[in-house]
């Protein structure tokens, strides 16, 4: 299998990784201060936690979270519609030589033709993400959403703002990087190409972090 996608945490020891196959690993370096330090796989692979997992996927800045989106999944019931999915896990300590992974929250779910998970972004602290979708039969969104208790929350929908704008993705849709948030998960910003040059908005986003 191939690796499609990779994200790296902000103290650079950690990455996570999906490949072509659907199996996803975390990887991390360990620095023995000699020649020994290397990057070992502490955690047990994402593969078969939920079928064709992938391929996008971002870690918080701490590398205890990640976010994976799969754009081109099924629905809820199981239909192949292309609504895409997207799904956060939490890793966790322990004195296992492989560490567990648990999902955190609820696997979300686009509609019809979305393609949710093209694009995904999380903040610093794991709580808030963002899921981005081209549209592929119409007009793309990006969606922002919060844990909050035991679940993610929808807090805000942002759609392109043509039909036909279609941009989202991370270079396995159409090869355009469409959206994100930044560290403390107030701002959001997409872009989209409908011909040219296409058009960049950036949202506060007023509903998190109340």
């Amino acid at each position: 299998s191939n690796i499609r996608y990779v994200s790296l945490n902000a103290a650079g020891n950690r990455v996570a990784l999906t490949t072509s196959s659907g199996v996803n690993r975390i990887t991390e370096f360990t620095d023995s201060g000699d020649t020994t330090s290397t990057w070992t796989l502490p955690y047990r692979p994402f593969a078969n936690i939920t079928p064709a997992l992938g391929p996008t996927i971002k870690l918080n800045a701490i590398g205890d979270k990640c976010v994976y989106g799969d754009y081109n999944d099924y629905d809820q019931s199981g239909t192949y519609d292309a609504s895409g999915r997207v799904t956060a896990y939490q890793l966790l300590d322990g004195p296992d030589l492989v560490k567990p992974v648990e999902q955190l929250g609820s696997d979300l779910y686009g509609y019809f033709n979305l393609g949710l998970g093209a694009s995904v972004s999380i903040n610093d602290v794991g709580n808030i993400i963002s899921a981005a979708g081209p549209g592929y039969s119409g007009r793309g969104a990006q969606r922002i959403y919060e844990y909050i208790g035991t679940d993610w929350v929808l807090q805000q929908e942002y759609q392109l703002l043509n039909q036909g704008d279609s941009s989202f993705g991370s270079g396995q849709v159409n090869g355009y990087i469409g959206a994100d948030i930044n560290a403390a998960g107030t701002i959001a910003a997409h872009g989209a190409w409908n011909g040219q040059p296409g058009y960049v908005r950036v949202f506060l986003l007023s509903a998190c972090n109340d």
